[in-house]
């Protein structure tokens, strides 16, 4: 995939012709990442559709890590659950996930030194315990609200302190 990128990249700056134009459609963020950085930033957008059935086309800034990659859809969703008050168990799963994914894309070898310093291994084992419990079925599916709390303070945590990328005000 990394090659198909580099080469087709190679094969449009190559173009003599002004009036060619290319579009290329990709799901895949390793794909368009390799593409955006070869083509040296060129326009570049969006398609999204909302749950209405409605679509909007977008100016995307960015490689996939400003905007369109998994960890970012991850994050979404838990805001969109503090927002509606309706933090589930599952949520500690996606938590964890997107620790690991950030951890992972900073060099940390242990998704839990990312945490809050003052209370690693307090917080490491509450998204362990909620997020692999193996008593999954005698668990109730709503956290209590102190474990709500920690899903929103954790959530702050990780965006505050491990620069989230975030789109500028209007």
């Amino acid at each position: 995939m990394i090659e198909l990128a580099v080469n087709l990249a190679a094969l449009i700056k190559s173009s003599e012709s002004p009036d060619l134009k290319f579009i290329i459609s990709t799901h895949s963020p390793l794909f368009y990442n390799v593409l955006f950085n070869e083509l040296k930033a060129k326009t570049c957008y969006m398609l999204e559709r909302f749950e209405d059935g409605t679509y909007a086309l977008t100016d995307k800034h960015g490689d996939s890590n400003k905007s369109f990659s998994y960890h970012l859809h991850l994050l979404q969703t838990i805001e969109q659950a503090i927002a509606d008050s309706k933090i589930e168990r599952f949520h500690f799963t996606l938590l964890r996930n997107l620790y690991e994914k950030t951890a992972g894309f900073l060099g940390y070898p242990r998704w839990s030194e990312l945490l809050p310093d003052d209370k690693q291994l307090y917080y490491s084992r509450i998204v362990n315990f909620t997020s692999h419990s193996t008593l999954s079925n005698e668990a109730v599916a709503q956290p209590s609200p102190a474990e709500s709390a920690t899903v929103k303070l954790l959530l702050d945590h990780l965006k505050n302190s491990h620069a989230f990328w975030r789109p500028q005000s209007a």
